[in-house]
């Protein structure tokens, strides 16, 4: 189990914390957390293609989409959440978030939204995104970022170490 943070709400992986920006977060549970919400992402993003590759009307198609925000918001309170384990704060991870969110939800966004746009662009479009999550998904991965050491061994100014 999970230490308590300040506010008496555990500080773990589970889904009912993934959007906590307060705390800390343990690499592993940072790791379990983020897979899951990545199965979220990738079933939301392969569902609405699928159907519109079924022939489903579009705006049925585009209701699965409605998943990927909350789950940008928890990926990003989870990278919040890690930086606290490491001492440092988050203004950072605010920044990559909402840039990360803007890149890949604008051009769904169009691709969805826009009636008179030729099925090829709107596929350039889904493509542009898909590229965009692949590549900021591969480099979190890979890591080199401050978040992928070890946390603080005591309490810090965010709270006490996670288990």
């Amino acid at each position: 189990m999970a230490p308590q943070g300040d506010r008496g709400v555990a500080m773990s992986d589970r889904l009912a914390d993934a959007f906590d920006f307060q705390g800390r977060l343990g690499r592993d549970d940072q790791r379990r957390l983020e897979l899951k919400l990545g199965v979220i992402a990738v079933l939301a993003w392969v569902t609405p293609i699928a159907l519109l590759m079924a022939g489903a009307p579009r705006a049925l198609a585009w209701l699965p989409f409605l998943a990927l925000p909350p789950a940008g918001v928890a990926f990003v309170a989870a990278g919040v959440r890690r930086l606290h384990d490491v001492g440092l704060g988050a203004r950072m991870e605010f920044v990559r978030g909402a840039g990360f969110l803007i890149m890949v939800l604008g051009p769904l966004a169009a691709a969805i939204l826009i009636p008179d746009l030729p099925e090829p662009f709107g596929w350039v479009l889904v493509g542009f995104s898909a590229i965009i999550f692949i590549v900021a998904l591969g480099r979190n991965l890979t890591g080199g970022r401050p978040e992928w050491g070890p946390g603080d061994p005591g309490p810090n100014r965010f709270g006490p170490p996670p288990e």
